[in-house]
């Protein structure tokens, strides 16, 4: 987990990295391993299957006003959830990468 500012936006980046396969009775497992967080802005960003962003979108969806998706070839964050109408669902949020 780490914290970012980018322009406007503050928060925290979730990174994840998911190297083996996971059998359907399982993935409530995967949900209850979630760390509890709140925050402004959160940022997934990793390498794993949909059903897994759905879940930590799902599991932090009232935490944070604003969740967004990292796009590697963007080189930016694509807000995918706001609650707040300054912001909208396609919206940029630019971060530096240290990869």
């Amino acid at each position: 987990m780490k914290k970012f500012k980018a322009g406007v936006f503050t928060g925290l980046v979730l990174e994840f990295e998911m190297k083996e396969s996971t059998k359907q009775a399982d993935i409530s497992k995967v949900e209850k391993q979630l760390p509890v967080l709140s925050g402004n802005t959160l940022v997934i960003s990793g390498e794993g299957p949909a059903w897994l962003y759905c879940i930590i979108m799902r599991k932090y969806f009232y935490n944070f006003p604003i969740i967004a998706v990292y796009d590697s070839e963007l080189h930016a964050a694509v807000i995918v959830s706001s609650h707040l109408l300054s912001f909208k669902v396609g919206d940029l949020i630019r971060l530096e990468r240290n990869r």
